[in-house]
């Protein structure tokens, strides 16, 4: 399932994007998610972190690329808390894509702009 943020009819959080996660057991945990440069030419680096969680805690989150139609371009499997992935898009065409973070049964959505 695909799950887009939407605020009128625009998919929020365009370069950097910050979320809290309400914790039962303790403080709340924060993911940091930075996308850079966005728009692409072709390289651009997901950074990310997740403030309040031990790294032997971590278990694990996904980063999924679709095209504006929905379709899936390529995903990663995130096995470390705090980590920077690089993601070739010159295989790509032009246009607009949806990067959806996936940590616990919640998603980001981040737009990422391919200009050629």
């Amino acid at each position: 399932m695909l799950i887009f943020i939407l605020i009128n009819r625009n998919i929020i959080c365009q370069n950097e994007f910050h979320i809290d996660y309400p914790s039962i057991a303790g403080p709340p945990l924060t993911v940091n998610i930075v996308a850079s440069p966005n728009p692409v030419t072709s390289f651009t680096e997901i950074t990310y972190s997740f403030d309040g969680i031990d790294a032997s805690d971590f278990k694990g989150a996904r980063l999924q690329l679709y095209n504006i139609s929905g379709h899936l371009q390529t995903e990663r499997n995130l096995k470390m808390a705090t980590g920077v992935e690089r993601f070739d898009f010159t295989h790509l065409s032009m246009g607009q894509y949806v990067l959806v973070f996936s940590y616990q049964g919640k998603n980001i959505a981040q737009k990422i702009l391919i200009k050629k």
